[in-house]
């Protein structure tokens, strides 16, 4: 691949492994979906896949005329990531971008990102898309906007919703504060990169990108967000699933724990509120009003399981429980700036100054 010499706006990074299919079909869709008029590089980067698909992924990188990368074995995200983000000589990006090579972008993607990280320097570490679950058979409708075949398709969390015939339809939501990026889709500036670090490289695989933000929240008071338009397309654990050698129930039980032990997460509620107990709190009950108080929710205080929100015991199923509460809700909210559609469906500036 040629050269580029000097600094463009956006890197877009895809990163695959084991696959040249759905990688032709994110890039099918960055061609036909990307109107942003600004200087954009699209980098593909292998992370060791076998030769068989090697071969194809060069082809299909030729063919779309992006520039491909290799690792001769598989690293593992953090480390690409951090090969895409810092790849300075492809030229030095102002912002970067990072998708799965299981992504779908839609119309006009680009633009909303760029402008939300451009206009919210200093209150954002790092933003996301939020994303719809097609099915990998699915991936040729909504390539094509085939908007009848959409039923089935449903929002990443609540597998009961499914998605509108009309995903373009006009929304009044405001982007949110989240704990930490999505890994299959986000951007941030080059600026806040270099300010919070790069990926823990310790992480092989899940946990890095929670790490990331945690890391944005706690040492940097910088807040991750996701966006309310447009969703984007994941096959959700596509790699995995087709690629058992990774061993995803192994990565995913150690990145969990070891993400605990850096960021001091109790292994168990009773954990949690002995160290509240061993620490001398003592204040009025949030709730009930009740003195001597031992046990925290945030900056709220309560004084028994009665009073404390169950969701708070969810740390034994979730480290998040813990770590958005100590770090994330002690960051001040501030004004935020975004794109989205008008009922008209223009493109237009969107600005919330509550705080």
């Amino acid at each position: 691949m040629v050269k580029i010499e000097g600094d463009y706006d956006v890197l877009v990074g895809v990163l695959t492994y084991n696959d040249h299919d759905l990688t032709s079909k994110v890039l099918e869709s960055i061609r036909r979906h990307t109107t942003y008029d600004g200087d954009y590089r699209v980098v593909v980067l292998d992370d060791g896949s076998l030769e068989e698909f090697k071969l194809g992924l060069r082809h299909v990188c030729a063919k779309y005329e992006v520039h491909l990368l290799e690792h001769m074995e598989n690293r593992g995200i953090p480390i690409s990531w951090n090969h895409l983000a810092l790849c300075e000589h492809y030229g030095r990006p102002r912002l970067v971008v990072l998708l799965n090579n299981d992504i779908i972008v839609r119309p006009q993607w680009l633009e909303v990102m760029t402008y939300f990280l451009d206009n919210n320097e200093g209150n954002c570490a790092s933003a996301s898309w939020g994303f719809w679950r097609p099915t990998g058979e699915q991936v040729p409708y909504v390539l094509d906007h085939a908007a009848d075949k959409y039923l089935g398709i449903y929002d990443r969390l609540e597998t009961t919703r499914e998605m509108e015939n009309d995903p373009e339809l006009y929304t009044n939501a405001r982007p949110g504060r989240i704990m930490c990026p999505a890994g299959c889709c986000f951007g941030f500036s080059r600026a806040a990169f270099e300010k919070i670090g790069s990926f823990d490289e310790k992480i092989k695989s899940f946990h890095e990108e929670s790490d990331f933000g945690t890391r944005a929240a706690a040492e940097h008071g910088l807040p991750s967000w996701c966006l309310p338009w447009p969703r984007l397309f994941h096959v959700w654990g596509f790699t995995f699933s087709v690629n058992p050698e990774l061993q995803p129930a192994v990565r995913m039980r150690e990145s969990r724990e070891y993400y605990k032990r850096k960021w001091l997460v109790p292994s168990s509620f009773e954990e949690l509120l002995s160290r509240m107990e061993n620490s001398g709190l003592a204040d009025r009950c949030h709730r009930c009003n009740r003195r001597t108080v031992q046990r925290l929710k945030g900056s709220k205080t309560y004084c028994c399981d009665d009073c404390l929100p169950g969701w708070w015991k969810s740390i034994e199923q979730s480290a998040f429980a813990y770590t958005h509460q100590r770090y994330m809700s002690n960051i001040p909210h501030r004004p935020v700036k975004w794109l989205a559609p008008d009922k008209d469906g223009k493109l237009v500036e969107m600005e919330d100054t509550s705080t």
